[in-house]
C-alpha cells in the first residue's frame, strides 16, 4: 500500500528503510480541479553483501593431495570470485570461480594456504566470507644415516649415527641382524648409538613422516660388529726331539679370526715372529733346550689374542772326537784310540783294515792294523737318557 511523506516540494530524497523495491510518487491539484498522481519512480534497494562462512575441505592434507570441497553458506549476494592466498601473503582471484558456491583444488606446493570468497549484493560493497586455512604438509622424506664406526669389536659401541637430508618427524629407528626382520628402536632424534648385543652385521634405519603424508624409510647404514679375537689351541709335533730333528707338524685350532703369525721362544726368553699366517708349522730348531711356539690371532677390528702355547724340547747331541795315530805301520798291534769319556753315554765302533781287540763299547778301544792300504774306523757315542746319538766321520 502507497504511504504519505509530509512533503510538498518538487524534490525528495530519502534512506529506505529497508531492501526491496520502492516506488515514488507525487500528489498534485490546481487549484479547485481535481488532483492527479505523477507517473512512479521506482527505486531497488539491494540488501548488503553478507561473506557468508566457508565450510569443509580437509586439514591437514599431504602435498598432492586434493583438498576436498570447500562450500560456502550463509551469505548474502552473488560470489564475484573465490581467492587463496599462501604463507600469509598477498589474495589473489581464482580465475573461473565466479557463481560458485564450492571449490577444490591440488595446492601446488606445501605450506598454508587460506581460502575465501568474493561476496556482492547488486550495488552494494562487497563482502568477504570467513576464512579456511588448508594446512599441506610436505611429501616425507627418509633422508640419509652416517656416522659411526665400521668395523667394530663385540662389547664395543657404534659411535653415533646421524639422520639427514629428512623431512618430517622421526617416528622411530629400527635395526636388524644379517638380514633377519627389523626390531623397532623407541628413539625419535636424529642421532643414536648402541652396543650391539652380538656379531655380525647390523643395519640401521629411521622411520620418518610428514604431517598426515604416508611415512617412509631413510638409507641404511651397515656396522659389522666382529667377534672377539680366540686364541685357540696349539697341538701336535713331536718332543722330545734331538737336535737337527723337526718338529713336526704343529696345528693351531678353536681359534676366532684370522692368523696374524706364529711366534717362538726359547727357555722362556723373548718371543720372536715367525713369518707363517697358517693354521700349521714346522720347523728345525735351531738350538738345544725348550721352544715354545704359538700363533697370534686377530678376529677384525679386535684386539689381538696368543693361542695356548706348544713346547717342544729339543735335547743335545753328543760331540765325539777320535783321537790316536792316523799313520801306522802294517799289522801293528796295540793301537789305542779314544774319544772324551762322558758319563751316562754308550760308545758303539766301527772298524774297517783292523780289529778291536780291546775297549768296545768303552770311549777307549785297542786296534791291531792288518796289511797296508787304506783303513778306517768310526764310534757313535749316545746320551743314554734320551737317545739322541753322533757317528762320527771315517777316522783314517
Amino acid at each position: 500500500a502507497w504511504g504519505n511523506i509530509v512533503n510538498t516540494t518538487t524534490t525528495y530524497s530519502e534512506t529506505p528503510a529497508a531492501d526491496g523495491t520502492w516506488e515514488y510518487r507525487a500528489l498534485v491539484q490546481s487549484g479547485t480541479c481535481l488532483t492527479e498522481y505523477s507517473s512512479s519512480r521506482t527505486i531497488t534497494v539491494d540488501p548488503a553483501s553478507v561473506g557468508g562462512t566457508v565450510s569443509g575441505g580437509t586439514t591437514p592434507i599431504c602435498f598432492g593431495d586434493n583438498t576436498g570441497v570447500m562450500t560456502l553458506s550463509g551469505h548474502t549476494g552473488s560470489v564475484v570470485s573465490w581467492q587463496r592466498q599462501f604463507n600469509g601473503g598477498g589474495w589473489s582471484n581464482i580465475a573461473g570461480t565466479g557463481g560458485d558456491l564450492t571449490y577444490s583444488e591440488v595446492p601446488s606446493s606445501a605450506g598454508t594456504w587460506d581460502y575465501r570468497v568474493r561476496v556482492r549484493s547488486g550495488s552494494c560493497v562487497q563482502a568477504f566470507s570467513t576464512v579456511r586455512t588448508i594446512v599441506v604438509d610436505p611429501t616425507s622424506v627418509g633422508g640419509s644415516i652416517t656416522g659411526g664406526n665400521t668395523p667394530i669389536c663385540i662389547g664395543s659401541n657404534t659411535g653415533v649415527m646421524t639422520l639427514s637430508g629428512h623431512t618430517g618427524n622421526i617416528v622411530r629407528w629400527e635395526r636388524r641382524l644379517n638380514a633377519g626382520g627389523w626390531v623397532n628402536i623407541n628413539i625419535t632424534t636424529t642421532t643414536h648409538s648402541e652396543i650391539p648385543a652380538s656379531a655380525g652385521t647390523w643395519t640401521y634405519r629411521a622411520l620418518v613422516q610428514s604431517g598426515v603424508c604416508s611415512s617412509t624409510y631413510s638409507a641404511t647404514r651397515s656396522i659389522v660388529v666382529d667377534p672377539a679375537s680366540v686364541g685357540g689351541n696349539v697341538t701336535g709335533g713331536s718332543t722330545p726331539l734331538c737336535l737337527g730333528e723337526g718338529t713336526g707338524v704343529m696345528t693351531l685350532s678353536g681359534h676366532t679370526g684370522n692368523i696374524v703369525r706364529w711366534q717362538r721362544r726359547l727357555d722362556g726368553g723373548a718371543w720372536t715372529n715367525i713369518a707363517n699366517t697358517n693354521h700349521t708349522y714346522s720347523e728345525t730348531p735351531s738350538g738345544e733346550g725348550t721352544w715354545d711356539y704359538r700363533a697370534e690371532v686377530q678376529s677384525g677390528a679386535c684386539a689381538s689374542i696368543c693361542s695356548t702355547a706348544r713346547t717342544i724340547v729339543v735335547n743335545p747331541l753328543p760331540t765325539p772326537v777320535i783321537s790316536g795315530s792316523n799313520n801306522v805301520c802294517a799289522n801293528v798291534v796295540g793301537e789305542v784310540y779314544s774319544t772324551p769319556n762322558v758319563a751316562g753315554h754308550t760308545y758303539n765302533w766301527a772298524i774297517s783294515g783292523g780289529s778291536i781287540t780291546a775297549g768296545n763299547g768303552t770311549n777307549s778301544i785297542t786296534v791291531t792294523w792288518g796289511a797296508a792300504g787304506a783303513g778306517w774306523l768310526r764310534v757313535t757315542e749316545t746320551i743314554t737318557a734320551t737317545g739322541c746319538n753322533v757317528t762320527t766321520a771315517n777316522y783314517n
